[in-house]
């Protein structure tokens, strides 16, 4: 008798593991990396490193905003193409600049840009975080920022 209990609990037990299979599945789908590639506009060729931060909302909020990733590279022609690879999705924040002095913080009079451009044509400018956040869902994502 305890045979055909099982026999009959069977395809319940198949349809829970099926179901939990779908649920986890879609949770690691979700869990997966993305990468993220930033084209930069308007730097100057041989003026100096392209850098950019990659802000979540809790760090571009706080009074001593410190980026979840950074990344720099050389300027290449019209545009910089600067990659994150295994980002977290969610909303960020990308700030990016041209460091012509190489002295690795923003100056006043280099070029710089928020994404969603936010801050176009402003030196002192912060935006906040719901005017100029981008969505990085998983797999890949490309955003634009043009410095000023």
């Amino acid at each position: 008798m305890s045979g055909n209990i099982l026999a009959k609990r069977a395809p319940r037990a198949t349809a829970l593991i099926v179901a939990c299979g779908f649920l986890f599945g879609g949770a690691a789908w979700a869990g997966k990396p993305a990468t993220l590639s930033i084209a930069i506009h308007n730097a100057d060729y041989d003026a100096g490193f392209v850098h950019v931060a990659l802000y979540d909302k809790a760090s571009w909020i706080s009074s001593v905003a410190q980026p979840v990733r950074t990344a720099s590279r050389h300027p290449g022609g019209n545009v910089t193409i600067i990659p994150l690879a295994d980002v977290k999705p969610g909303k960020y924040v990308i700030e990016a600049y041209q460091d012509r002095n190489n002295n690795g913080q923003v100056d006043e009079d280099e070029p710089h840009g928020i994404s969603q451009n936010a801050c176009r044509y402003k030196s002192e400018c912060h935006p906040s975080f719901q005017d100029a956040y981008v969505t990085v869902k998983a797999g890949d994502n490309a955003i634009s920022i043009d410095l000023d």
